[in-house]
């Protein structure tokens, strides 16, 4: 999978590696995407303290201060 930086305050886009090498010239641009998401998702308070829990991480936010991250997906 790859990750790009923010695109917007909170928000993001992760590109899925299907296996198949691509030549730079191939690869996406994910600042410059012109097809639709396969998917998005939000991850909330909620959702990131779950995780952080099954993770056995420590919690080092709060509720006050969290802002909610949307993802979105390509292949």
């Amino acid at each position: 999978m790859k990750w790009s930086p923010p695109i917007a305050d909170y928000s993001y886009r992760w590109k899925l590696n299907t296996g198949c090498k691509k030549s730079k010239e191939e690869r996406t641009d994910l600042m410059a995407v012109s097809e639709k998401p396969i998917l998005t998702f939000t991850i909330d308070f909620e959702t990131a303290k779950r995780y952080l829990e099954a993770s056995k991480m420590p919690h080092q936010f709060r509720r006050a201060a969290w802002t909610d991250l949307t993802v979105k997906v390509y292949l």
